[in-house]
């Protein structure tokens, strides 16, 4: 059931994927740490570091109210900035992150961090998506 008036409240599939990334974020962190054998390139720590960096840096700063639901309640103030320029600023972010994400070599990690790349990596891309139609309904009005 929704907020006081009883009703149901509307499928938002922006929050869903953020608290599916979430999940998976969390869940990524607990078992990288216990099952996560160093690389001879250290890809594994860069992956780590890369996407604590991104969650911080770009996931929860466009998408405050996610944060909110997750219980970050720095966010609690802040809602997303669908303004032309905060949808670029968005978009540039996301273009940045998936190159990064995309740089690191899938094969030189065990396979977890691996399919965790690879989820985080269409995450990424499906917020280029969904911040480019932002982008476009801003054109039309």
């Amino acid at each position: 059931m929704g907020y006081a008036s009883g009703r149901p409240l509307p499928y938002n599939p922006r929050m869903f994927a953020a608290r599916a990334v979430l999940s998976l974020a969390t869940s990524f962190f607990v078992f990288s740490a216990l099952a996560q054998h160093p690389s001879a390139d250290g890809a594994g720590q860069t992956f780590n570091t890369l996407s604590e960096q991104y969650f911080e840096q770009v996931y929860f700063k466009f998408s405050p109210t996610a944060g909110t639901a997750d219980g970050l309640h720095q966010f609690d103030t802040q809602l997303e900035d669908y303004s032309a320029a905060g949808v670029q600023k968005e978009i540039a972010a996301l273009h940045e992150w998936e190159g990064k994400i995309s740089a690191v070599d899938p094969s030189a990690l065990d396979a977890e961090p691996a399919a965790d790349r690879d989820i985080l990596l269409n995450s990424i891309r499906a917020g280029l998506l969904q911040a480019r139609g932002h982008s476009r309904l801003g054109e039309e009005s």
